[in-house]
């Protein structure tokens, strides 16, 4: 590739010590760690496989804390705030786009040094004398005082961003190299920027000036050596919220928490709150044609499992899992039916495969796979079957990304529907 960087892959399982998924980079060797459930592209194929860990990269700020695990601390990785990710793409998408920064806001100053503006000008209130009309306060166009030093800051900026990630867009830092910049130059950016901010009224500048300030404030020139990091240790909390954006229509799922008390004597038996039980995502349909606003509640759990890449049984969703579904039904019928609305509960689970190679000849974006049920369980209550689906990852962050859930929906509930009508309880 171009920028004579070294690209390694490693696909990740999720398993312990293999479930760190995003980039390292030390030097001009870059290790790439995404899911295996990923269909990632050829390698030779340079624009679709530099937007496959671009889509990766982006996900990663769904997640709560992108720390790695202490046990790597040793090898000096940068934080979060030093390796402003989503910034640097910016800057190096808008540079393509647009080049170097120029202010197209004009500044206006009364009775200076400029240009005329006779347009303000003459909006002005005009003076009358002698039947002569005079314009005492004449509107001149200025320059802005802080222009050369964003420019010249804007151009750091984009070589900054450019040795760090440039290969991405095959791009090499000595087509827009800066000298290094002292410190004291440094400081004088980041003043000039935020002046700016401060009496800009366009968006777009403001954003370009955003993440121009997120990238100088993490600049750490003192070790170009020091290997860089961005990534989350976990990526099943990243799963999960995609999952969640796509599938879920409800804000506040907190009063769909399963609660308990515990009564002790020493307080009188007075009650105190158990920690509750939080359910992944949680979906309301109405019943086409009911006139009293009746809802179906669908109850889904991500779970990034390996079933979809193994096929092992094992890795499936455990009886502990299957549980928690149940009751988060029963807490709904018991609890909600009457308040909501809610007429009927089902229940789902959704983990991720590969659906350009697996091991069961599925094609689809989301597919069924069958379904669970407690043995314990014989009253026959929708939510008692727990659905089991795999949707593709790629297809996944793609509709997570763009935002066209729809379809996806929409199979989901027919599915769903179907294997509650085809198949005994």
């Amino acid at each position: 590739m171009n920028n004579e960087k070294k690209i390694i892959l490693h696909s990740v399982t999720n398993e312990e010590h293999n479930s760190f998924v995003g980039l390292r980079i030390r030097n001009d060797e870059i290790h790439f760690h995404y899911p295996e459930s990923y269909n990632l592209s050829d390698v030779s194929d340079k624009k679709s496989f530099r937007n496959d860990i671009v889509n990766i990269i982006r996900t990663i700020s769904l997640a709560k804390s992108k720390t790695v695990t202490n046990n790597q601390s040793d090898s000096g990785f940068a934080s979060n705030e030093q390796f402003a990710i989503m910034s640097y793409l910016w800057i190096i998408r808008d540079y393509i786009s647009n080049g170097y920064y120029r202010n197209s806001e004009k500044i206006f100053r009364t009775n200076g040094k400029g240009k005329i503006n006779w347009k303000k000008t003459l909006e002005t209130t005009p003076i009358v004398s002698n039947g002569n009309i005079i314009y005492s306060n004449v509107v001149v166009e200025v320059r802005n005082d802080c222009d050369d030093i964003i420019t010249e800051a804007h151009k750091w900026c984009v070589f900054d961003s450019v040795r760090k990630i440039g290969w991405l867009f095959g791009i090499n830092e000595k087509s827009v190299f800066v000298p290094r910049t002292p410190e004291s130059v440094m400081k004088k950016y980041v003043r000039a920027i935020k002046t700016e901010l401060m009496r800009t009224f366009d968006d777009v500048k403001k954003m370009r000036l955003h993440h121009m300030l997120k990238v100088l404030i993490g600049v750490d020139d003192s070790d170009r050596t020091k290997e860089i990091v961005y990534g989350v240790d976990k990526y099943h909390y990243v799963y999960e919220r995609m999952v969640d954006y796509v599938f879920s229509n409800v804000s506040d799922i907190t009063k769909y928490n399963p609660n308990a008390n515990w009564y002790l004597k020493k307080n009188d038996y007075k009650p105190s709150e158990a920690s509750s039980l939080r359910p992944d995502t949680i979906r309301l349909e109405p019943i086409k044609e009911s006139a009293n606003d009746e809802k179906v509640a669908y109850v889904l759990d991500a779970k990034f499992y390996r079933f979809g890449t193994t096929g092992n049984v094992s890795d499936l969703p455990t009886t502990t899992s299957i549980q928690k579904q149940i009751t988060y039904g029963d807490n709904i019928i018991c609890n909600l039916q009457q308040k909501e609305n809610i007429q009927c509960v089902y229940n789902a689970f959704i983990l991720p495969y590969n659906k350009n190679n697996n091991k069961f000849g599925y094609v689809n974006d989301l597919e069924y796979i069958g379904f669970s049920e407690a043995n314990w369980r014989k009253d026959e209550l929708s939510h008692t079957r727990i659905c089991a689906f795999l949707i593709d990852t790629k297809h996944l962050i793609s509709t997570w990304s763009q935002g066209n859930c729809a379809e996806d929906i929409k199979k989901l509930i027919e599915e769903i529907g179907n294997a509650t009508k085809n198949e005994s309880m």
